[in-house]
């Protein structure tokens, strides 16, 4: 069976069992050249759980357009709102589509490879469109202008006419296909119990049926899900997606491209859509090539590329700032160098930051079935929503003899620089 079928096979199953979607389009839509190049980047970059199948960027991709079609499917039958068999249509496409423009190592690539391709304001959405427009002309999916599909992917579906658009990136208040699929897919893949479920989250959504463009809001009894769902977000960002483990593979894949730039021949091309296409099979060329000229990093034609975990390098300590800070990195590298007296090619940043509430509307809709009244969540008393931002910055050093000289320096600085804005010295292990 070809890595594609098997992909599909088990597609969305590692969280759940669905009936296929019943479009004609969609099944030739998953046997396009952009699900298959889908079907051979990773999900989740360096951090694949080893005792595991590795999850695909299209498992993801799968799980979220046939989330987009239950939660539709459930407003037709369940709750009456007439919604269109093109809305439909376009939902579970965009829902598919929407992550086509991921270059190999999913997000990675952007923080570790694209400084080494000299592009400025990269930003994969862009790809995601162009891949998208290609797409839907394959499949023969009829669509009412280009335009829509920049602005489902991009922002939100404000300008699309019908809001039940907005379930692939809601701008309004952050419960969309996307989050709830890589949430609920990632809790099952690293052993981690969600507190929501998909049905809790299929039926969060309301939408306007006196309203012309469906106006999309939350329902009332829903919002303690979505202060579960974004406490949910900050913790797996906290313990997954910004753990030790992929602060090693950022710092693995930005040594790879400095120490070997000048035999990259990746480097010297134009990174246009047609390029972009065909970057998984360069990087995968010039990992292969890599991988001989240096034994102890290994390579996976499945993941691009593994972390090995006999070649990381020493962790000095992890700042934190459990709230938003403005500081600069380069300030920290500076003051390290100066205090320690080595030169900044002797460590490592790996600087990450996010928050529970990017990307929402304070004032988005609420729906109170109890009064059937529409309300702005700014004006519930009884209701706030969490609001927690992480900022953490792991120092790396390149030489283990430098350890103690860097961690001295570095308890140094933070009581210096960090503590007053918030930051907490943790040293060691993560």
């Amino acid at each position: 069976m070809t890595q594609l079928g098997e992909t599909l096979r088990r597609s969305s199953d590692i969280i759940r069992s669905e009936p296929e979607i019943p479009m004609a389009w969609f099944k030739k839509a998953l046997g396009s050249k952009y699900m298959k190049r889908l079907g051979r980047i990773c999900q989740h970059r360096g951090l694949d759980n080893p005792e595991k199948e590795i999850v695909l960027r299209v498992d993801h991709s799968i799980g979220a357009a046939r989330l987009a079609y239950r939660i539709i499917e459930h407003q037709r039958k369940e709750r009456g709102v007439e919604i269109s068999d093109d809305i439909l249509n376009m939902a579970v496409f965009f829902s598919l589509s929407h992550d086509l423009g991921h270059g190999p190592f999913s997000h990675a690539f952007e923080q570790c490879v694209i400084p080494y391709l000299g592009i400025k304001n990269f930003d994969h959405e862009h790809y995601s469109v162009a891949f998208a427009k290609e797409l839907a002309k394959e499949v023969g999916l009829s669509l009412p202008n280009e335009e829509i599909i920049d602005d489902v992917i991009s922002q939100g579906a404000k300008g699309s006419g019908c809001q039940v658009l907005g379930l692939i990136s809601n701008k309004k208040f952050g419960l969309d296909v996307d989050r709830i699929d890589y949430l609920l897919r990632d809790a099952a893949y690293f052993g981690v119990q969600p507190p929501f479920t998909e049905r809790e989250c299929i039926e969060a959504f309301y939408f306007d049926p006196s309203s012309p463009e469906l106006t999309m809001m939350i329902r009332r009894k829903s919002l303690e899900l979505l202060n579960k769902l974004l406490s949910f977000r900050m913790t797996m960002y906290k313990e997954i997606y910004y753990s030790r483990n992929m602060a090693d593979f950022c710092i693995l894949i930005t040594e790879i491209f400095e120490e070997n730039a000048s035999d990259l021949s990746l480097i010297t091309r134009v990174l246009e859509e047609e390029a972009f296409f065909h970057l998984d099979d360069l990087l995968l060329e010039e990992a292969r090539t890599l991988s001989f000229k240096n034994p102890n990093k290994i390579f996976s034609q499945e993941c691009f590329l593994r972390l090995d975990e006999k070649r990381s390098f020493p962790l000095v300590g992890v700042l934190e700032a459990p709230k938003s800070v403005s500081f600069d990195p380069g300030e920290l590298e500076e003051r390290l160098s100066q205090t320690s007296g080595l030169p900044r090619s002797e460590f490592r940043l790996v600087d990450v930051s996010m928050s529970s509430l990017k990307d929402i509307d304070p004032h988005f809709l609420v729906f109170d079935e109890e009064t059937n009244l529409v309300v702005k969540v700014s004006d519930l008393e009884d209701f706030i929503l969490v609001n927690e931002t992480l900022r953490r910055i792991f120092v790396y050093v390149i030489r283990e003899e430098m350890i103690e000289k860097l961690s001295e320096s570095l308890k140094k600085v933070s009581i210096d620089i960090m503590q007053p804005r918030g930051f907490e010295l943790r040293t060691g292990s993560k």
